[in-house]
């Protein structure tokens, strides 16, 4: 079977798609899941935030090699689930990427929506996956604007104590993401 495809999309894919991408890659070693990150705005190939390789480390994890990637036109028109953490991020992951709009969510939308469709035993992870995705985008309501999604903040220019809050909701997430879409331990 063809591995469940995950891409996180924030601003400047440097902190929060970052560290979700690297968070959600530990959890799911193993599994037949490839993730990717990548940034609305086309900063180069700047590094991580500071912030970010703190967090990440506080994490147990290294980010230090990451480098910022921009979206592309088409990049996302054959990934199984696009995450952002703004509306934004979903729209232009939806204009420009040309994500699928039932396989496009912020983060925290999603993992809400997935907690709500409970356990879905399947055959393998990308099977399971793939059900809960559907599921989800049948439970969505209607929202063409995404106006009642909810959000992470952009960290940037945030106090670092908000940056760490915002990075542990994202690990928290990315967790809780791991375990119900793929059964990974957290």
């Amino acid at each position: 079977m063809t591995p469940f495809a995950v891409a996180f999309v924030c601003t400047g894919n440097r902190f929060r798609s970052p560290l979700a991408e690297h968070i959600l890659r530990r959890s799911v070693d193993g599994l037949a899941v490839t993730i990717d990150s990548f940034g609305t705005l086309d900063t180069g190939t700047a590094p991580p935030l500071p912030a970010a390789v703190a967090a990440a480390r506080r994490f147990g994890i290294d980010i230090t090699q990451h480098r910022a990637r921009a979206l592309a036109r088409g990049e996302l028109s054959q990934i199984d689930l696009v995450l952002g953490f703004e509306r934004m991020h979903i729209l232009t992951a939806v204009v420009d990427g040309e994500a699928a709009r039932d396989r496009s969510f912020t983060l925290p939308e999603f993992v809400e929506l997935i907690e709500r469709l409970g356990d879905r035993p399947s055959s393998g992870a990308a099977t399971r996956a793939r059900t809960l995705v559907r599921g989800a985008a049948a439970l969505r309501a209607p929202d063409p604007q995404l106006l009642s999604v909810p959000e992470l903040s952009d960290p940037l220019r945030r106090t670092p104590a908000e940056q760490e809050w915002i990075a542990e909701e994202i690990r928290i997430l990315v967790q809780r993401l791991a375990q119900v879409l793929f059964g990974a331990a957290a």
